[in-house]
């Protein structure tokens, strides 16, 4: 087979061939307790999870700050924007039950069909990127400390 050719073929995608494609990349990475592969760029834990069950390969991270409900509106209104500018990423918040909102971004990819490793490699690349310059923006709209309406850093959560 000639150099190249491999990069070209697309193959079904698996557990093994997301773990090749982070090790081509340089990227260091583990497994969690759940099967899917998380690399640390700080301050970020990037979880990639292998499709499965026709499900799509995603790829999604949470922003290290979280805030108390009052910030969820805000949150929501960037995710909004956000949203409305990216084709790549897609950004959403989730408020627990103790009222503390947390800002996700997830990047997914169809892959039934199979991929290419070239295919699979830039994927990867682009996701992860996607999601660090979506946080880099959500970084820039709010500030420390967001725990409580009042920037008050006496309540533990």
């Amino acid at each position: 087979m000639e150099e190249g050719q491999s990069s070209k073929r697309v193959y079904a995608m698996s557990l093994q061939r997301l773990q090749d494609s982070m090790e081509r990349l340089h990227y260091s990475y583990f497994t969690s307790k759940n099967g899917s592969l998380c690399t640390i760029w700080h301050p970020f834990i990037i979880y990639l999870y292998p499709p499965e069950d026709n499900y799509p390969l995603q790829v999604r991270s949470t922003w290290y700050k979280a805030g108390c409900v009052s910030h969820a509106k805000d949150f929501k209104h960037i995710s909004q924007i956000i949203n409305i500018n990216s084709i790549e990423a897609k950004t959403f918040v989730t408020t627990d039950d103790n009222g503390i909102s947390n800002f996700k971004a997830e990047v997914v990819l169809n892959t039934i069909a199979g991929v290419s490793d070239l295919q699979l490699d830039n994927f990867i690349k682009n996701a992860i990127n996607s999601i660090l310059n979506i946080f880099t923006i959500v970084e820039n709209h709010f500030s420390d400390p967001m725990y409580s309406e009042n920037g008050d850093t006496d309540n533990e959560y």
